[in-house]
């Protein structure tokens, strides 16, 4: 249990095939070394950010799970926390982000203005297109979907705690 926990006993983590579809925070440090960026052992790394990031989890959870709000509320709140939590597997490829796509089809009831409708049609399109890229433009694309995809669930997270 602890080789996987590690990813060590999922070594084609650091392959060239699946780095660039690891949508999991524990992919950053490889994607890093594939463009050239130097950070020590990505493994060592990858095992702290991991770290973090179950312990950022738990907390997130503990509060959410303190909460009280309408049956939406806590549906989008769940939902957000479910994308998070997949986020935690040593490998997330693109389906591990069908909570956050759910909750944003949820989202979409609360759309006032073209704004709005422009910037929630633009997170959805660059979580759900992949374009044709290859080698480090793929990588460099997928650490911006990584992003949106941790910035869009963490902001429903907390949008919602404050309108409910």
């Amino acid at each position: 249990m602890p080789r996987l926990s590690s990813g060590e006993a999922l070594t084609f983590l650091a392959g060239a095939d699946s780095v660039p579809i690891n949508l999991a925070p524990f992919g950053i440090p490889f994607k890093l070394a594939a463009l050239g960026v130097q950070a020590g052992d990505p493994w060592a790394l990858a095992q702290r950010i991991s770290t973090a990031f179950t312990a950022a989890l738990l907390i997130l959870t503990l509060v959410a799970a303190r909460r009280r709000g309408s049956q939406r509320a806590t549906t989008e709140v769940w939902a957000a926390l479910l994308t998070l939590a997949s986020l935690r597997s040593p490998l997330a490829p693109g389906y591990a982000t069908f909570a956050l796509l759910w909750l944003l089809s949820i989202r979409a009831v609360d759309v006032r203005g073209g704004a709005q409708a422009l910037g929630l049609t633009a997170v959805w399109i660059a979580l759900t297109v992949v374009p044709p890229l290859e080698g480090e433009r793929l990588i460099v694309y997928s650490l911006f979907q990584q992003g949106l995809i941790l910035a869009a669930a963490t902001y429903c997270l907390l949008w919602t705690s404050r309108t409910e």
